[in-house]
């Protein structure tokens, strides 16, 4: 029996599902943590977290894609059990941050429930949507599955691609950064090993190791730069009380004393050591972190004050930690940080979804922004015998032209549709986003019929004579599979940069783009299948993708 939507539901089905739902609740969960402190339970949350990256990358490598997602999914669980944590009032005393074996045991059990939850979060809220439709294996088993429109194979190549699984040999781009460590420098890694050398021992678990100003400096200069790369807007707009500039700044020098504190540890275990698991949790006080990142930024310590507030979990509602990884002590005069998550953050995307909740007034100067923005860098790489312009007005009520490439070596012309989406953290936000893309589409569909009927209006805009027009929506940051319908298709801006590159003229890299090679394959670079997830008693199962190991190695 296929899935069924919600709207096709009986009332003996919308009961039982509405009962698992209930009882899956996470508030029902039964977990030992609820009997720590409130800062031993964060702490000690955190360090189970982070302990478990550690086992990743050792096993699959730093930068690998099941550490990309390891660090994904523990974001999101990590989060929602630290705002339960939050929220159920445990007790507030003097913090005695120990890693006990009962600490351990219920941290690791609270994580794993709350891995499991954010399933049930999913699954229901999209049933709800009608976005996916469940089977009744049994009173407790449920099986949910998108709907029919969003199983073909094409939809899983989308959905493969927008959680980072690429074609072999796709070449690195500012959307799709390479994952690099910087211990590749000889110095920074003999300047890391004598800080190992220089430690102090103080416990079974813990260590400490001196400030080594000469390396933070040099790591910060490493950082900034490679930042540059990663933002993709300007520099000099205002996010309240500090610039995207300053953020960068800011950011460079945290990345630098999160980077020495995780490879330390890392070093101490490789140097014969035990994991020092007591330590992994960086924690300073809210003076402390001002003080030591204006000094590596060289930023005022009042915009250092801001960005941390900014930063601190709490401060807006509750995503996932690579948007707020400060967490704040009861008393909010200390802050606790996973370094792990600062070095593989996307830390431009994060501040600016931030900015969007806290001032969404100087958020929508960005947000207007980020048409022009797509066609600049666009324009500035296109090969030179492309011409690249807009936006082309139309008269009302017809939508403008976002971009209009040409080709002096060939008649093509392509129309391109610029849509500039955040991405989603939230199974909600997926419904949103793919509306504003279909949008997109419906509004080529307008331009199109517009200049099928009036052929020569586009010629002021310096085209070939009798161009030969394609038209395509241009996603960035979010994508959804639309079937191309009358010359209108789909086109990922990672891949139109590629095309760039990899095609002798327009015509090709339009027919080249449209057989959408730039998409995974399933079955060669991603598999999908069902897993199960329990939580209270309540067991679901969900569509989940997997890179495609090939010889034991990812592709």
């Amino acid at each position: 029996m296929p899935p069924i939507l919600k709207t096709d539901a009986t009332p003996g089905l919308l009961s039982l599902v509405q009962v698992a739902e209930d009882r899956s609740n996470l508030r029902g969960a039964e977990l030992a943590i609820v009997g720590f402190p409130h800062d031993t339970a964060t702490w000690g949350v955190l360090t189970h977290v982070t302990l478990l990256i550690e086992e990743v990358i050792k096993k699959e490598g730093f930068g690998s894609q099941r550490h990309r997602e390891a660090m994904i999914n523990l974001s999101k669980s990590a989060t929602w059990l630290l705002d339960w944590l939050r929220s159920a009032d445990l007790p507030i005393k003097e913090p005695w941050l120990r890693w006990t074996p009962a600490l351990s045991q219920a941290s690791m059990e609270a994580e794993q429930v709350a891995r499991n939850y954010q399933s049930f979060v999913m699954c229901f809220t999209m049933w709800h949507k009608n976005r996916m439709g469940v089977e009744v294996l049994s009173r407790r088993h449920l099986r949910f599955t998108p709907t029919e429109a969003e199983i073909g194979s094409m939809q899983h190549r989308v959905r493969a691609y927008q959680q980072g699984v690429r074609r072999p040999n796709w070449p690195s781009t500012p959307d799709s950064p390479p994952a690099t460590s910087f211990v590749e420098d000889p110095e920074i890694k003999i300047r890391l090993q004598k800080l190992c050398q220089s430690a102090l021992v103080t416990g079974a678990l813990s260590v400490e190791y001196p400030t080594d100003r000469v390396l933070l400096d040099r790591l910060n200069e490493t950082y900034f730069a490679r930042l540059e790369f990663q933002f993709r807007h300007n520099s000099q707009f205002d996010l309240g009380g500090y610039t995207l500039e300053q953020y960068r700044r800011f950011f460079a020098a945290l990345m630098a004393v999160s980077s020495v504190h995780e490879h330390f540890c890392f070093l101490w275990e490789q140097f014969g050591h035990r994991y020092p698991s007591q330590s992994a949790i960086l924690v300073k006080t809210v003076s402390e972190w001002a003080s030591l990142l204006s000094s590596i930024s060289n930023l005022p310590n009042k915009v250092i004050e801001i960005i941390l507030s900014d930063m601190t979990f709490g401060t807006i509602r509750p995503l996932e930690i690579y948007i707020h990884p400060f967490f704040p002590s009861a008393n909010g005069k200390s802050l606790y940080l996973a370094p792990q998550f600062i070095m593989n953050s996307r830390a431009e995307e994060n501040i600016l979804r931030t900015c969007s909740y806290l001032r969404p007034r100087l958020y929508s100067n960005i947000a207007n922004a980020k048409e022009g923005e797509m066609r600049k860098m666009i324009a500035s790489l296109a090969p030179s015998r492309f011409r690249v312009i807009g936006p082309v007005k139309l008269p009302s009520p017809y939508p403008d032209i976002d971009l209009l490439m040409s080709d002096r070596e060939s008649s093509h012309v392509l129309i391109g549709e610029l849509k500039w989406t955040r991405k989603t953290i939230r199974a909600i936000e997926h419904i949103d986003r793919d509306e504003e893309l279909h949008k997109g589409f419906k509004q080529l569909g307008r331009i199109q019929d517009f200049l099928n009927r009036t052929p020569d209006y586009l010629q002021h805009s310096h085209i070939p004579p009798n161009p030969i027009l394609s038209y395509a929506l241009i996603g960035r940051d979010h994508l959804v599979w639309i079937e191309p319908e009358d010359n209108i298709f789909l086109i990922e801006f990672d891949a139109l940069l590629w095309m760039f590159q990899n095609s002798d003229n327009l015509q090709n890299g339009i027919n080249q783009l449209r057989k959408y090679d730039w998409l995974p394959i399933e079955g060669i670079d991603f598999f999908v299948r069902h897993e199960r997830a329990t939580v209270t008693g309540i067991t679901i199962e969900t569509e989940v993708f997997h890179q495609q190991k090939i010889s034991g190695h990812l592709q």
